[in-house]
Parts: structure tokens; sequence; C-alpha cells
């Protein structure tokens, strides 16, 4: 982890920064979305985003720690800071995207191309998080010795599972 700050505290503080940007792009996102689409029944929004920006903040905090954790168990600690990494840069990617995303969904004019966009950022969403996990796969894969199990355990805790608790609560609140 020390390995980070070798590159100096102002590119942490950076990357750090624009994760943050992305959590909030995030956020803006899936609360215009719901609320374009008639999902909410809120008057405030700005209470809406607050509390879907902190729990994806715990949400990303609680599945760093436990990647470490899971990484310094199978004494792979290295391979767990590198698939730490490859999640905070392919974010990153995605927040600087989702920030264009935003701006075009919020200030459309017509409800049909703000629809529009807001699919196709969900799209954009989805290539990069399975992206993350190709990547993450090929890492796990192109190294002799690594533990498969550290890899499975990593894919269906950590990024499989959130996804599909996700959905289930997607598909359970708003298609009853």
């Amino acid at each position: 982890m020390l390995k980070i700050f070798e590159r100096g505290v102002d590119s942490v503080i950076t990357g750090i920064g624009i994760f943050l940007a992305y959590l909030a792009s995030l956020a803006l996102f899936l609360v215009s979305y719901a609320e374009n689409r008639r999902m909410l029944d809120t008057l405030s929004n700005s209470e809406l985003f607050f509390k879907v920006f902190f729990t994806l903040i715990l949400i990303y905090l609680g599945k760093m720690l436990i990647q470490l954790f899971i990484s310094s168990v199978f004494k792979v600690r290295q391979f767990g800071q590198l698939f730490l990494l490859n999640t905070l840069s392919t974010s990153n990617l995605a927040g600087l995207v989702l920030i264009f995303f935003n701006l075009l969904y919020i200030y459309v004019p017509t409800a049909e191309s703000a629809m529009l966009i807001g699919d196709f950022a969900l799209i954009v969403l989805l290539v990069t998080i399975v992206f993350r996990l190709l990547k993450d796969v090929l890492m796990g894969l192109s190294v002799q010795g690594y533990p498969f199990l550290y890899l499975f355990i990593y894919l269906c805790a950590l990024e499989i599972l959130p996804f599909l608790v996700v959905f289930k609560l997607y598909l359970n609140t708003w298609f009853n």
C-alpha cells in the first residue's frame, strides 16, 4: 500500500478526488435517472443525493477493506492492491465520462432524448464494469502459481454478488 505513496502525495490526493467525483457523478446520475423514470416518490432530491452518495462511499470503502483482507489471507497482497488499483482507475475513467453524460442528461430539453441519454449512460457504465471484470480475470490468469480460489472469491463476493443484489432490489422495488 505504501508503493502508492511513492508516486507522491499529490497524485494520491488527485486520484482520491477523481474517485469522489466519480461517486458524486454516479449518485447524481442514479437520482436523476430514477426521477426521470418516475421511480421515486420523494420531494427532496438533494437529501436523496447525499444518501446515495454516502451509501456509495460506504459500499466502496467496505469493498476495498474486504478485498485487502482477503488478499492478505491468501498472501497475495500485491495482487489485491493491483485489483484495487484497477477498480479505482476504471471507476475514475467512468466518472469522467459520467460527468459529461450528467450534463447532457440533466440539461437536455426533451424527455425522450433524456431517456435515450440515460440508457446510453447505463450501457457505458455496464461496459466499464465488464471491462474491469475481464481485466481482473486476465490479470489473475496470467500469473503462474496464482491462487484461483482468491480470484473466484474476489469475483463472486466483491464484483458479481453486489450487482445481483442491486438487480434483485431493482426488480422487487419497481416491478411489483
